[in-house]
């Protein structure tokens, strides 16, 4: 279960937590110092490389109203019978997708993916209904973005954008979040919820399968384009709106001006946060976010309270906590591997490594220096991987646990 899974990445690690914990300093160029820690120096230098330095920035305002659901008609309703029964066909029984037991990998075609993600924005939360969008042009919208995706990377394609859109729904049910949705007042709008996901599905468009900092010392024209900053998640972005302003693609085609523009700042703010520079702030943006909201959340969760005080509303600050959120379910989202079952933990690791040693093997070719862990001559992958989830997974994951189960 999700709970166990995260006191066995957690809790078994109790000592490496409480350690990184002195090790996130204020200044967003901070190293992480692990040299009396049981990590060997590769791994260290891989965790520093990839792991510290940014400043996420932020934008302003607050976000516009739930819509009402529609009235469905018999054949919207046959219609979901048939989705239905398409995904009962593609993954067995849907009631998977609400479990941690969804394995993405073992979907055939991305043209599955695109119907079982369909049926999540169609069963669920009812999107169509709330926001106007046409069946067509969503899966015109989503065929498009997966022909954008770079699908011969072992990692960065399509599935792994479909992963990620359905851990960001896993966490939002788990946490109660969605309860905007379903007539309460939890913590998120519709319009929020929405945009997440589809922030999720958009989040690696067009990935070349190479970092940013590769980009940077390769003087590649992304880096040029974005002044060396987040030049892949600022590409990304770029991506996902040009497929958007296609009148095919366009489902924000049913949204007010201002509900297109509310979109937009989740969506941006959002995809901007899963840039890794960024890690440390947010895992100490967390604890302090938990810190300050201790009493509203677990109000909230034990029943006491209808809403997470500190979210909801209108105002300036429940809005950047709540944008603060979002982010936090999308980047939480984007590196969760670690935290689903082993087999397909595993699975994604090898694939992700797979294309870490690919850029080892570039920037060998280049005459650059490796970066620390894309190696495939000496990098140890298990050392790797358990500093991964012990310095990087473990302490943003508990605090989000905190959150989730306060």
């Amino acid at each position: 279960s999700f709970i166990f899974l995260i006191f066995c990445i957690v809790f078994s690690r109790c000592f490496a937590v409480s350690t990184i914990v002195k090790h996130i300093l204020p200044s967003s160029n901070d190293i992480v110092d692990l040299k009396n820690e049981n990590v060997d120096k590769a791994t260290a230098d891989w965790l520093n490389q990839q792991y510290t330095s940014g400043n996420t920035g932020g934008v302003d305002a607050a976000l516009g109203d739930v819509v009402l659901h529609g009235v469905e008609s018999d054949a919207e309703i046959e219609r979901r019978r048939i989705a239905t029964e398409s995904v009962f066909k593609i993954i067995g029984n849907p009631a998977v997708l609400d479990t941690w037991d969804f394995d993405v990998l073992t979907v055939g075609s991305n043209e599955e993916c695109v119907e079982i993600v369909h049926y999540m924005f169609d069963t669920t939360f009812d999107f169509f209904h709330e926001f106007k969008i046409p069946h067509e042009v969503f899966d015109s919208f989503l065929n498009t973005l997966s022909g954008k995706y770079i699908n011969s990377n072992t990692y960065h394609h399509f599935k792994h954008a479909v992963d990620v859109c359905h851990t960001c729904y896993r966490l939002m049910m788990t946490a109660e979040l969605n309860t905007v949705a379903t007539g309460g007042s939890g913590a998120m709008t519709s319009l929020e919820m929405m945009s997440l996901l589809i922030a999720a599905l958009g989040h690696d468009v067009g990935h070349p399968a190479v970092n940013n900092g590769f980009l940077v010392k390769s003087k590649h024209a992304l880096a040029f384009q974005h002044n060396d900053k987040s030049p892949l998640e600022n590409m990304h972005c770029v991506v996902l709106y040009e497929t958007l302003s296609k009148p095919e693609n366009n489902i924000f085609v049913g949204l007010s001006d201002s509900q297109w523009r509310d979109a937009r700042k989740v969506i941006l703010f959002s995809i901007l946060g899963t840039d890794m520079a960024h890690h440390f702030e947010q895992v100490k943006k967390t604890a302090l976010f938990n810190d300050l909201n201790n009493e509203s959340i677990a109000n909230y969760y034990r029943g006491d309270a209808a809403t997470i005080e500190c979210i909801t509303g209108n105002g300036k600050t429940e809005f950047e906590n709540r944008l603060f959120v979002i982010e936090l379910v999308l980047h939480c989202s984007d590196i969760s591997n670690p935290f689903k079952p082993f087999d397909v933990c595993a699975k994604w690791a090898d694939l992700v490594m797979a294309e870490f040693f690919s850029q080892g093997d570039q920037e060998r070719a280049l005459g650059f220096d490796i970066s620390p862990g894309f190696d495939r001559n000496t990098t140890n992958i298990y050392n790797m991987q358990l500093g991964f989830i012990e310095f990087i997974v473990a302490p943003l994951i508990s605090g989000e646990f905190d959150f989730v189960l306060a």
